[in-house]
C-alpha cells in the first residue's frame, strides 16, 4: 500500500519493517498526517549508531533529526507538537524511566568497592573466557553438544551464580 491510497487521516501507526516507514513518511507529513513508528526507523540519533545497528543506509535522516522519542513520562510537551514520534523498544523504555530520575539529578555511577557495596553488577557480558571451561565440563558428562550463555555478575565479596535452564526431570542422578 501507498501513502496515496489511504485517505487521509490525523495519525498513522507503523509497525513495517526497519528501513521501510521511512521511504513513505514524507507523502504522509505532506498530507498533514502525523506518524508514530512502532519500528525502528527514527529512534536512534547517531546516523553511524543506525546504519551500524541495522546494517543499511538510512535513506531519510532529516526525519530523524525532527522525530521525538517518545516516552512520555519525560517527553510529553515535545511529544504533543511533534509530527513524527519514534516509539522506543521496550528493554529500553525500562531501562530509560528505571534510572532516569538518578541521571537527573547527576548521579554518577562508579565501580569503587564502596560505592557498589550491596548491589549486584553484570560483567564479562560477552564471550567470559569460562564458558568454554563450563561447556567442556558439561560435554563431559552429555553425549552431545552442549552451549551455555554464560555472563558473571559482580557480587561485592561474594561469588554468585544464578543457572537458568529448561530441565526435564532426572532424580535418579542425585539419589544415594
Amino acid at each position: 500500500m501507498k501513502p496515496d491510497q489511504i485517505t487521509p487521516c490525523d495519525v498513522v501507526f507503523d509497525a513495517l519493517p526497519s528501513g521501510q516507514i521511512m521511504k513513505i513518511a514524507p507523502s504522509f507529513l505532506e498530507q498533514g498526517t502525523k506518524i508514530i513508528d512502532l519500528g525502528t526507523d527514527f529512534r536512534l540519533k547517531n546516523k553511524a549508531d543506525w546504519e551500524n545497528k541495522y546494517d543499511k543506509k538510512h535513506e531519510n535522516w532529516s526525519l530523524v533529526e525532527e522525530a521525538v522519542y517518545e516516552i512520555t513520562e519525560l517527553h510529553r510537551v515535545e511529544i504533543r507538537k511533534a509530527r513524527i514520534i519514534a516509539n522506543p523498544g521496550c528493554y529500553s523504555s525500562a531501562s530509560i524511566l528505571a534510572v532516569a530520575p538518578l541521571v537527573k539529578a547527576n548521579n554518577r555511577f562508579r565501580n569503587h568497592h564502596p560505592e557498589i557495596a550491596n548491589n549486584i553488577v553484570p560483567c564479562n557480558v560477552v564471550d567470559h573466557r569460562h564458558t568454554y571451561e563450563i561447556e567442556q565440563g558439561l560435554r563431559n558428562l552429555s553425549s552431545g553438544e552442549v552451549t551455555v550463555h554464560f555472563t558473571t555478575s559482580y557480587v561485592p565479596n561474594n561469588p554468585w551464580n544464578t543457572c537458568n535452564l529448561p530441565l526435564l526431570p532426572h532424580p535418579e542422578y542425585y539419589t544415594g
